[in-house]
């Protein structure tokens, strides 16, 4: 039985309904709050948030830990602006997702070369 002592850690382990649901059943798994789910958002590529995901629980990082953590494991894989152009649209397809639209991001990596590929439904 969990036993929350802040009211906010509640919130946040309760409210999960802005994230994928194979990630909000991985954050319960590993014992994970929402706030740790938001950094795992920011990751592009499903491998590396699956990585990272693992790391945070095992490390049992706390939410600010977590998000310098993600920082530090963004920084060292793409330059600045295309990491933040990539995490904004991957926020906004996930706020699609969670408005019913099945929208889809696909990454292709290949030497220097990052392909995006967004598919939205019209109908």
């Amino acid at each position: 039985m969990y036993i929350c002592t802040k009211v906010e850690d509640r919130a946040e382990r309760l409210d999960r309904s802005a994230l994928p649901e194979e990630l909000a059943e991985a954050l319960t798994l590993a014992g994970l709050t929402r706030r740790h789910g938001l950094a795992l958002l920011r990751v592009p590529d499903f491998k590396l948030r699956e990585a990272a995901l693992v790391e945070m629980a095992y490390l049992r990082l706390p939410p600010e830990e977590a998000d310098r953590y993600i920082d530090a494991v963004l920084s060292t894989v793409l330059s600045p602006p295309v990491r933040d152009f990539i995490s904004s649209l991957s926020r906004e397809l996930e706020a699609l997702r969670a408005a019913g639209v099945d929208a889809e991001l696909q990454r292709d990596d290949a030497d220097n070369l990052i392909k995006l590929t967004v598919r939205v439904p019209i109908a």
